[in-house]
């Protein structure tokens, strides 16, 4: 057991005698006033130390149960921030992948961006299925008038009642008959593009009209000056008929074919859509 100070006499050279009781034996030490003041000082310090970590403890202890409450209350929280910063990283390694993108090897586009361009830039045949292209594009022998002249698109083999599907969004800025042409659908699609439907036997849709890719426009026919029922269609870009061949032969599986045939289109300004800087 520790010792117990019994009492302190102060003596004439301002020290102290310090008697300490305790169960074995009694002992006697003679200290300076100098030496007391330190031995307070030292037990005030030790006191207000242990205080201070016992109060520390206290709090720490308090904020991890915050802590985990937090945690548990919002768990959904943390688990979409943390699918957000997973995305985001995703993401800018997407885009990194993307700048290096070149008209090249554009086959690298990540499935997403492929479907987007084909979205908004006609694709595909203007049917749900292929339909064969009984006249080309550019200079043939007319089949009514006997001369030649330029065709401004292609013909492709259908039957009357055939659905017509736009190759992608746009918004319908003709539908009524056309001298030639009979029957016409003309819808404006982005950055420039437009298609034209011709000799249709029916009109499904009306100016002003927002369409999406595979909506159903008409039906083929045989209307205005025709030898038989099949579609005309036209490719515009910026104003002038391109070839739509290339276009109808653009899929996801030869995705780079509208990119090697089609020179006349500014492909390079089509790579900052999908975020080539």
């Amino acid at each position: 057991m520790g010792g117990k100070i019994k009492k302190k006499i102060k003596n004439k050279n301002d020290k102290y005698r310090v008697i300490i009781i305790n169960r074995e034996k009694i002992k006697e030490y003679i200290v300076s006033r100098a030496q007391i003041l330190m031995f307070e000082r030292i037990t005030i310090l030790f006191v207000l130390i242990i205080t201070t970590l016992i109060v520390t403890m206290l709090f720490f202890t308090v904020k991890y149960k915050e802590y985990k409450s937090f945690f548990k209350n919002n768990s959904d929280i943390l688990a979409l921030r943390e699918r957000i910063a997973k995305e985001d990283k995703e993401k800018e390694n997407e885009l990194k992948n993307i700048q290096s993108i070149t008209l090249d090897n554009i086959n690298n586009l990540p499935r997403e961006k492929k479907n987007l361009l084909m979205e908004i830039i006609p694709s595909s045949y203007p049917f749900k299925e292929a339909h064969d292209i009984t006249s080309g594009f550019g200079m043939r022998q007319h089949p009514i008038d006997n001369q030649e002249k330029e065709h401004k698109g292609i013909d492709l083999r259908a039957n009357i009642g055939d659905e017509v599907i736009s190759p992608a969004i746009g918004t319908v800025i003709f539908a009524g008959q056309q001298s030639g042409y009979g029957n016409v659908v003309i819808i404006e699609h982005m950055f420039g593009f437009q298609t034209l439907y011709g000799h249709l036997n029916e009109i499904d849709v009306s100016v002003g009209e927002k369409v999406g890719k595979g909506k159903v426009i008409a039906k083929a026919g045989n209307t205005g000056r025709s030898t038989g029922p099949h579609l005309h269609y036209e490719v515009k870009y910026e104003g002038v008929q391109i070839n739509p061949e290339n276009f109808v032969k653009w899929n996801e599986k030869n995705f780079d074919i509208i990119f090697k045939n089609e020179r006349s289109v500014k492909w390079e300004y089509f790579l900052t859509i999908v975020g080539k800087n």
